[in-house]
């Protein structure tokens, strides 16, 4: 259901990573922190020297080193860790991603504090002239860059606030030492296989549902309701759903779905 989205984004800042530091990219040191199943390395790591995986789930590091195992990606290692206490020495990669995971960092307060601790790791491992690549969301595209978010829009608003601005990060980036700057693109393509997505009656599923981890912050209640009118607009008018989801579309392709964030060393 998910595949690796902006990806041409994250290649050329290796690009110009490589090229700040007077190397080939095939020298790169890369981290990939959250790294979950490996999507982002099994892309990367065939075009650098070493990658580092840093992912505090087991059954997903397994799955990890299964694909790098089939893959025949040698050059790949895998940690245990969270991001309060990254596995890496001080100046020792040359660029580090994080995808979809700061949300994840959410303790409850609005001053995201656990974030600035892992953009404060993040920078005492990058060395300078190295990058930060992040691929996520602001709140606004979490609310109105998903076609189904009003299905369930308590949850959808909730797991919204658990993402900083690009506003924020670009502060607290600064606070932390990236001296390099910042910038940020919003990418096309949905996060979720542009198949599968475009499936109105995907809110149905269980395995869609379960590509978003939106649908698992709503209520019994809130989602029975939320599908029991989704599933009546769909058996009642297929044109006007049809008519709806263009309509939340074009919304997505003014605010977007997801943003990539880079910040320099």
């Amino acid at each position: 259901m998910r595949a690796p989205i902006s990806v041409a984004d994250f290649e050329n800042e290796l690009d110009a990573t490589a090229k700040r530091m007077n190397k080939q990219t095939s020298e790169l040191d890369v981290a990939d922190c959250g790294c979950g199943t490996g999507s982002y390395i099994s892309i990367v790591a065939p075009n650098v020297s070493t990658v580092v995986g840093v992912e505090p789930n087991a059954g997903m590091r397994e799955q990890a080193a299964a694909k790098f195992a089939r893959e025949s990606l040698t050059n790949v290692t895998l940690k245990e860790a969270s991001f309060d206490a990254l596995p890496l020495e001080d100046d020792s990669v040359d660029n580090l991603m994080v995808t979809q995971v700061i949300h994840h960092l959410y303790d409850g307060e609005n001053d995201f504090g656990p974030v600035r601790v892992a953009l404060a790791e993040i920078a005492r491992v990058l060395r300078p002239g190295g990058a930060f690549i992040l691929q996520t969301q602001t709140p606004a595209q979490h609310v109105d860059g998903f076609w189904w978010a009003p299905i369930i829009p308590k949850a959808a608003a909730t797991l919204a606030q658990r993402f900083p601005t690009v506003e924020w990060l670009e502060g607290a980036c600064a606070d932390a030492g990236f001296a390099g700057g910042c910038e940020s693109v919003v990418p096309p393509e949905p996060l979720v296989n542009p198949v599968a997505y475009a499936n109105l009656g995907g809110p149905l599923l269980e395995t869609f549902r379960n590509a978003d981890s939106t649908w698992a912050l709503a209520t019994d209640e809130e989602l029975s309701e939320g599908l029991g009118k989704w599933r009546e607009k769909l058996g009642s008018n297929a044109a006007e759903a049809a008519r709806w989801f263009a309509e939340r579309e074009d919304l997505r392709a003014q605010v977007g779905q997801t943003t990539t964030f880079i910040a320099r060393m």
